[in-house]
Formats: structure tokens, sequence, C-alpha cells
């Protein structure tokens, strides 16, 4: 038994070592490493697209990056020339019951761009209630709840409808911005009765 132990001891620190070694031996002295990029060009090609007073520029600027998963809607984006869908998504709170609906989505070629969304009935009539639409909404719908979750918990309020807006930009890369508050009205819980 002892022995037993003696030689799984050996052989686990004997596999430490090996490890500690081949990972040192891998890497380059510091001289030679590779210096860490900090002006990815992505960002500079997204940078230079925007307008100087877009607030995904601002953000990108001051040097805000985003590090979100990559959702396969993003590429449905990007094929469709869609950089941006803006959400507004209807909520109702009562007790410990959130109801959350999209009631309106603009399709942007730019982002922040609300003033020109794509409105074209051909590519409106692609869209809508597509497969990726339906992906878009759900996942805005989805991030309202747990917003509505988080607003309703801190004020530890038990009844309260209003309007989230949220964002879903085309790639991972962007940070997770928003442009307008939530409204909230805490007193419409009577009406929901």
């Amino acid at each position: 038994m002892v022995l037993t132990k003696l030689w799984l001891s050996l052989i686990v620190t004997i596999s430490l070592a090996a490890c500690v070694f081949s990972q040192s031996a891998n890497t380059p002295p510091v001289g030679q490493r590779q210096p860490v990029q900090k002006h990815d060009p992505f960002y500079a090609d997204v940078i230079k697209s925007l307008d100087t007073v877009n607030p995904m520029r601002v953000v990108l600027e001051g040097g805000m990056r985003g590090h979100g998963p990559h959702y396969f809607w993003m590429d449905e984006m990007k094929a469709r020339g869609i950089k941006q869908v803006h959400f507004e998504v209807g909520f109702i709170w009562y007790e410990n019951t959130i109801r959350v609906r999209v009631t309106k989505a603009n399709y942007l070629s730019n982002y922040f761009d609300l003033l020109h969304p794509k409105n074209d009935p051909k590519f409106l009539g692609e869209v809508t209630d597509s497969d990726f639409e339906l992906q878009v909404k759900a996942e805005a719908e989805s991030r309202a709840y747990e917003e509505v979750r988080m607003l309703m918990t801190e004020g530890k309020q038990k009844t309260g409808c209003g309007m989230i807006f949220k964002d879903l930009f085309d790639d991972e890369r962007l940070p997770v911005i928003s442009t307008q508050p939530a409204e909230v009205e805490h007193t419409c819980g009577a009406k929901l009765k």
C-alpha cells in the first residue's frame, strides 16, 4: 500500500515536471515574443466608417471592446448587410411574472443610424417571420427579460411595465452598448390585475 502511494506520487511529480518543462521550452524568450497588437485592423475599419459623434465610434475610440460569444445569427446579419438590429421590447412585471415582447425592430446598415433603417420592401419581405428574425427577436426578448428582472428586483418592486431597448450587433468584438435607458412605470400594476 505504501509502495503504491509512493509510486503514484512519483508518477504525478514526473508528469507535472514534464508539463512545466514542455511549456517553458515552447515559450520564446521575452525579447522574441510577439508584441500585443494594440490596434486591431477590425476596430480601425469600424471607427473609420462611422461619423465622429456615432456612439459606437466614441466607445471604440475610448478603448471599449467586446468579448462576447459569437452567435450564428451574426453571420446571417453580415450576409444580409445588417450591422445592428435595434429592438423596442415591451414588458409587464406583476409579482413574480415577467412578460416581454418585441414591439418594434429596426434593421440598420450602419451602427446607431436609426434615422435610416433598412425599409426596402424586398428586404423586409425576406426578413419578416424568417428563422433569422425569430432568432434575433428571441435573443432580444431574453436579454430584455434579464434586464427587467434586475431592474425590478433591485428596486424591490412588485409591479411595473414599460419599454426596454436592446441592440444586437453583427460582431462579437463590438461592445454591447445602448443609447436609450429603459422606460419604467411602477404604477401600471393596478391595470394588470
